[in-house]
């Protein structure tokens, strides 16, 4: 489970800096290269998100009063 939380943060991570470089990019076709890749980062993500060892210990912490939902892309 740890590994799962820890490429998790590391696509997370990637992502922000590629949302990083798209703003600062004005070449159309970096850009396109740099959506791409954001694009295959939220699957991966998505994919962790659905993991079943993921989504049941996910469901029992948004259980708890408080908790609040993810935010998701």
């Amino acid at each position: 489970m740890n590994d799962l939380v820890t490429r998790r943060q590391q696509l997370i991570t990637m992502r922000t800096q590629e949302k990083n470089r798209l703003h600062t990019e004005r070449q159309k076709t970096i850009r396109t290269s740099i959506e791409k890749h954001m694009a295959y980062l939220d699957k991966q993500v998505a994919a962790i998100d659905a993991h079943p060892d993921w989504s049941a210990k996910d469901k029992i912490i948004q259980s708890v009063p408080g908790v609040g939902k993810r935010l998701r892309r």
